[in-house]
């Protein structure tokens, strides 16, 4: 149903929703994040601030703050707490101008808050199914922490192999739902089961956090070459799920498979670095922007449909702003080899420009229709 509001009862609907919000946000600070390369005097640790404390914890705020109050049977209104979290974002910001240690701080702030708070809705309904969920916030805020007492940017790029982790997991259930859809759509079909192999996926999970301590604890490169490497292959070999026409014809499915593949040859490609000693840059970024960006917005895409009674059938602007991602994350990672210009420039107006389509798509949407509950 289209609806007609004022701003301050859109103000009001994104807040009391907050995955409207959040997901609003975090488009708008990897647009900061992009600009940020020609604005800010140290623009790489100001990139990275606005990734990993700014952009991760809010996409991650407007998921959970959606998803933990459905498994936990939390009934009341959480829009008190967005603004509290959008209070703590404001002042995240803009410390971090002045500088961006204290930026990291006032994350952090974020990071306790949400955590609490889906433990306490957790606790509440004595819900001891999402383990992982909490043990993945709890990290971060841990690696935030000693970041901040360290300034040990190890614990920095520990959290790319972190928010891996939570696509995996938070992945493991989407692939479940997409499949259903996908198999729904044909009626010889509708009554199959999709079930993903939850071996594999436990056993990459352990790998990755092997993989995360062996980079704290300073292993020898060759040491983290071999379990990346591992990694790598267990990622790879869940690609056999998905090889099926009924499912690789619908393009959200095929969009979640080639973010798998890339996310799997990033960990076999930066195996092979750490053995050989060569630049590990490259992979990182391929996972960051293949695997982490693109998964985050794939899942922005599945759960902004869903959550606004809509088909689970992606808007053209968003299906090039996924594409536009994608092809970031190529050009960052391989073709800047070759051309200088997409070391920089042309990843960092992809991403940018992939955000902004995302937000034109989905501020209509969620401006235009009224919040529905999950339809499962």
């Amino acid at each position: 149903m289209t609806r007609n509001l004022s701003f301050t009862q859109i103000l009001s609907d994104f807040f009391t929703y907050p995955m409207r919000a959040f997901f609003l946000l975090a488009s708008f600070c990897a647009i900061v994040a992009c600009v940020s390369f020609y604005i800010a005097s140290d623009y790489v640790m100001f990139h990275k601030f606005v990734f990993l404390g700014l952009f991760v914890p809010l996409s991650y705020a407007g998921f959970l703050l959606t998803a933990v109050p459905d498994w936990a049977n939390y009934p009341r209104n959480l829009s008190i707490n967005a603004y509290i979290l959008f209070a703590i974002f404001l002042l995240c910001l803009g410390c971090s101008m002045y500088d961006v240690w204290l930026g990291f701080v006032f994350s952090l702030v974020f990071w306790l808050y949400l955590s609490g708070l889906c433990i306490y809705m957790l606790w509440l309904d004595r819900n001891d199914k999402n383990f992982s969920i909490v043990a993945i916030l709890i990290s971060f805020c841990v690696l935030n922490f000693a970041y901040i007492i360290s300034l040990n940017q190890t614990y920095l790029n520990a959290q790319i192999h972190l928010n891996i982790i939570a696509v995996i997991i938070v992945g493991y259930r989407v692939s479940i739902v997409i499949a259903k859809e996908a198999l729904r759509a044909n009626s010889e079909y509708e009554t199959a089961v999709f079930m993903p192999n939850f071996v594999y996926k436990n056993l990459s999970i352990f790998a990755i956090c092997i993989g995360i301590l062996a980079s704290i604890f300073d292993f020898s490169t060759q040491v983290l070459g071999y379990i990346f490497l591992g990694c790598g292959f267990l990622l790879f070999a869940r690609l056999y799920e998905w090889h099926f026409c009924i499912l690789l014809k619908r393009h959200f499915i095929l969009f979640y498979y080639i973010i798998a593949l890339c996310l799997s040859g990033g960990y076999i490609w930066l195996g092979v670095c750490y053995l050989l000693n060569f630049n590990t840059s490259y992979p990182t970024h391929l996972l960051a922007i293949n695997a982490v960006l693109a998964t985050i917005m794939l899942i922005f895409n599945i759960a902004g449909l869903r959550h606004s009674f809509q088909q689970l059938n992606f808007l053209t602007l968003s299906k090039v702003a996924l594409t536009l991602l994608i092809l970031a994350g190529v050009f960052r990672s391989i073709v800047s080899f070759y051309a200088f210009s997409f070391y920089i420039l042309v990843p960092s107006i992809l991403v940018a420009t992939a955000f902004l389509l995302w937000a034109l798509d989905f501020y209509a949407i969620f401006r235009d229709n009224d919040f529905s509950p999950d339809p499962e």
